[in-house]
């Protein structure tokens, strides 16, 4: 199994993602219509700063053993009365997919929320 660290997201990662997706069926699979193909810096750098503003929301990226990016999500509609988060936006670089990594991210992301956030429902 890939070791895999999680670390918030910055900005650049952003130019990363962007690497991810070779057609728009591959980045509608990511965001549906969030975004249009083909993506842009500004559509990136705007994600990531409406993530900053977002008190509710918050972007994370995968690390592989090198500290390269490898994925991302985000966990937003945070509600603390009701103790859950949703998760969203997943993807992985093509060179990890099919290896399991997207499960161990997700399983690391669904730890995240229960043990550090308190989440009962993610």
């Amino acid at each position: 199994m890939m070791k895999l660290r999680l670390r918030p997201c910055k900005r650049e990662d952003g130019r990363e993602v962007m690497k991810w997706f070779s057609d728009e069926r591959q980045m509608r699979m990511w965001c549906r219509d969030g975004f249009t193909f083909p993506l842009t810096d500004g559509q990136m750098d705007n994600y990531y700063a409406e993530l900053e503003r977002d008190p509710r929301a918050w972007g994370f990226t995968a690390l592989d053993k090198d500290g390269k990016p490898v994925g991302s999500f985000k966990m937003a509609a945070a509600d603390y009365e009701a103790d859950s988060v949703h998760m969203g936006y997943i993807v992985l670089a093509p060179e990890v997919r099919g290896r399991g990594v997207g499960q161990q991210m997700v399983s690391m992301a669904v730890t995240y929320a229960v043990e550090l956030l308190g989440m009962k429902r993610v």
